[in-house]
């Protein structure tokens, strides 16, 4: 192995703690820790240590005393060292793929069949790098190159942004418009707005007035960002259903005969005024 820059873990274990952090502070402020936000809750930091790992493997060329699947005992040292960095490289990149595939599960249909798709292009990958060092013959007499500071480090961050930041920004995407639409209907209120979706039937209603100065309480699970709040929170109501825009301080908060509470509201205070009074009028 030549004289290229070695990867530490306290270096890597400071990293992995920075990205991590940050994923479950845009897990927070756009998703929430719980419903829809389960998943990556518990996927992105897995998948930045797995990733990570691999990372390390590939630029120190460690890793064979602990990996399964080639045949090390066949490889001399210098096969060993440049088969772990392929084996870690594909690791890296297979797991960051696999992360960006997880909240495509929400985007309907078409997102379903991406969701299959990049996992599994993920595995794939890791089984691409299995087969490449799956004996010493494949690996021949080729040494693992001596990497600099810059290219190591800059394939970390751009993996771990990947994972971070990519999912993030699908589970946006996926949210769809960040518009909040609601149709009064002949037999029931609509509410279409991003991570909630729902219907009211008048017959349904307990009690529905405008809170003027409405406390959205906190966030459970749904979406959230400048324009809109939407999904399910909690405040001295209990766990209710919203959708809001942030702007505009009263909502319609509408109780249900079973007890359950709905709020939202339209961009300025006069059209959820007139919302509020094209649903009394439906409900007299």
């Amino acid at each position: 192995m030549g004289e290229g820059y070695r990867l530490r873990w306290q270096h890597v274990i400071l990293a992995d703690a920075v990205a991590i952090a940050i994923c479950m502070a845009l897990i927070y402020e756009y998703i929430g820790f719980g419903g829809t936000g389960i998943m990556p809750t518990i996927v992105c930091p897995l998948m930045c240590v797995i990733s990570s790992v691999g990372v390390v493997m590939w630029a120190n060329g460690t890793g064979s005393s602990y990996t399964n699947g080639p045949r090390w005992d066949t490889m001399n040292e210098e096969q060993k060292t440049y088969a772990s960095s392929i084996l870690g490289l594909h690791l890296a990149i297979g797991m960051a793929i696999i992360a960006c595939a997880v909240p495509l599960i929400m985007a309907g249909v078409w997102g379903i069949v991406g969701f299959i798709l990049l996992l599994l292009a993920g595995f794939a990958c890791v089984f691409v790098g299995v087969f490449r060092v799956i004996s010493g013959s494949r690996i021949g007499d080729r040494k693992l190159a001596p990497k600099g500071p810059t290219l190591v480090w800059g394939v970390f961050i751009m993996l771990l942004f990947t994972i971070v930041a990519v999912p993030i920004l699908i589970t946006e995407s996926a949210s769809g418009t960040t518009d909040i639409n609601v149709t009064v209907g002949e037999n029931a209120v609509s509410v279409d707005a991003p991570m909630a979706i729902f219907s009211i039937k008048y017959s349904d209603i307990g009690d529905v007035y405008v809170d003027d100065d409405f406390s959205r309480g906190g966030r459970t699970s749904g979406y959230h960002d400048t324009r809109v709040s939407c999904g399910t929170y909690r405040n001295s109501l209990g766990t209710y259903k919203l959708a809001s825009y942030d702007a505009c301080a009263p909502c319609i908060v509408i109780k249900t005969v079973s007890g359950y509470y709905y709020a939202f509201n339209q961009p300025t205070e006069s059209e959820t005024q007139a919302l509020y009074e094209s649903i009394q009028a439906k409900i007299s």
